[in-house]
């Protein structure tokens, strides 16, 4: 990992640090509960039983996301499915305002619900950029990083978000370092000295 994060040849990516759980490289952040609700229910042939209505609606919903009613997963299911032509494929020409496109095929559709559904099994959350939140500090990841020299690596990042990652990685890697943190927009600089992972100033 220290390797990684020293290497000249590639940007670094917070994702090395935390990597996202297998299969959520899938998942689309739009129309997550009409995929839910569309695999749930085998393509609309099955009703949504009560408990599953309350473990993939309500138990793993960020906590500042209002839970659709069932009433309102059905409509907007139907309504996102009616986008589709006969043959399960999205018509863009007619519903070409509808960016951006996250699922071309019905069977897309059903694939991240399935995707979402295991998602929500093993770690109980139904968004990917929340994940990303959570785990990273960040919706994106760095944005470019420059090795100055062999002691010294430098991190572009969209907002100051992700120094919490950073932290966490000295820490868990026990480093011996300094950090220091510029933002370009108000021209604040910050510094901190870690040794052993504990930050001392």
């Amino acid at each position: 990992m220290l390797d990684a994060v020293a290497s000249p040849e590639q940007p670094f990516d917070f994702s090395k640090i935390t990597p996202l759980p297998v299969g959520h490289e899938h998942i689309h952040d739009l129309q997550n509960d009409e995929a839910i609700y569309y695999f749930l229910t085998n393509r609309l042939t099955q009703k949504l039983a009560t408990f599953e209505y309350k473990m993939y609606f309500v138990g793993c919903r960020i906590p500042d996301l209002r839970t659709p009613s069932l009433e309102n997963l059905i409509s907007m299911t139907q309504n996102y499915i009616s986008k589709f032509d006969e043959n399960g494929l999205f018509n863009r020409n007619q519903h070409a305002g509808f960016y951006p496109f996250p699922h071309n095929r019905l069977d897309d559709l059903y694939a991240t619900g399935k995707s979402l559904v295991y998602m929500i099994d093993k770690y109980n959350i139904n968004d990917l950029s929340y994940w990303k939140l959570q785990h990273w500090g960040s919706y994106t990841n760095a944005l470019r990083c420059d090795r100055i020299d062999d002691a010294i690596i430098s991190f572009e990042c969209l907002n100051k978000g992700n120094l919490k990652v950073v932290n966490k990685f000295i820490q868990t890697n026990r480093l011996d370092c300094s950090l220091q943190f510029i933002d370009r927009i108000s021209n604040t600089i910050a510094d901190h000295k870690f040794s052993n992972g504990l930050i001392l100033t």
